[in-house]
C-alpha cells in the first residue's frame, strides 16, 4: 500500500497540482519565506521602551525651545506627537482584534510622521540646534520605518488569516475517475491520502 500524508501547517492549503504518479491531487505544503532580517530582532517591549525614550528626549529637547509663540506653539504639537507615539503603541499591544491593532498602529505612524514634521520643522526654523535634535530626527524616521512596516504587516497577515479560514471553510476537492481506490483519512492538521 502506498500513501501520502500532506500537511497544512500554518498557512492553510498553497493550492492544487496534479502529481500524475498516483493519479490524484495534492495539495502540498506551504511553508513561511525567510526574510533576510536588515536590523537586530525588537520585541514589543523594547519597542515600548523605545518610544516613551523618545518622547522623554523629545521634552528634554522642547525645555531649550525660545520662550516666544513659536517656540511654544511648536514644542506644544511635539511634544503631544511624540507622547502619542508611545500612549498609542502600548495600547496596540494589548488591542482586542486584529482589526484593533491596525487601527492603533496607523495612529502610531500618524503621530510619529507628525512628530518628524515638527522636529524637521525645528531645525529649518532654527528654534533649536544639535546633535541631540538630529539624533531625534533620526529616531523619527526609525520609528515611522518601523511602524510603516509593522502596519503592513499586519494587514497582510489579516489577508492571509481570512484566506486560510476561507480555504478551510470551502475545503473540497475531487478524486479524478482513475483513482477511484483511492481511500481519505482527514484529522485536524493533515489530510491523509492512501492508495492500494
Amino acid at each position: 500500500m502506498r500513501f501520502l500524508i500532506l500537511r497544512f501547517r500554518d498557512f492553510g492549503i498553497s493550492g492544487f497540482r496534479d502529481l500524475g504518479i498516483l493519479g490524484f491531487w495534492d495539495f502540498g505544503t506551504w511553508n513561511a519565506i525567510d526574510l533576510q532580517k536588515k536590523s537586530v530582532d525588537m520585541n514589543k517591549f523594547d519597542l515600548q521602551k523605545r518610544t516613551k525614550q523618545f518622547h522623554v528626549n523629545v521634552i528634554k529637547l522642547c525645555s531649550r525651545f525660545p520662550k516666544n509663540a513659536a517656540g511654544f506653539e511648536t514644542a506644544k504639537q511635539l511634544i503631544r506627537a511624540a507622547g502619542s507615539v508611545g500612549a498609542n503603541y502600548r495600547a496596540g499591544c494589548r488591542a482586542k482584534s486584529n482589526a484593533d491593532f491596525i487601527y492603533k498602529i496607523e495612529l502610531v505612524l500618524e503621530e510619529a510622521d507628525e512628530s518628524l514634521y515638527w522636529l524637521q520643522l525645528t531645525k529649518e526654523a532654527e528654534l533649536v540646534q544639535g546633535n541631540d535634535l538630529e539624533a531625534l530626527i533620526k529616531e523619527a524616521n526609525e520609528l515611522v520605518s518601523i511602524f510603516n512596516a509593522s502596519d503592513k504587516t499586519a494587514k497582510r497577515n489579516k489577508a492571509n488569516n481570512l484566506t486560510k479560514k476561507n480555504n478551510r471553510l470551502n475545503f473540497d476537492f475531487e478524486i479524478p475517475a482513475k483513482s477511484k481506490n483511492l481511500k481519505i483519512a482527514k484529522s485536524k492538521n493533515c489530510i491523509y491520502v492512501f492508495a492500494a
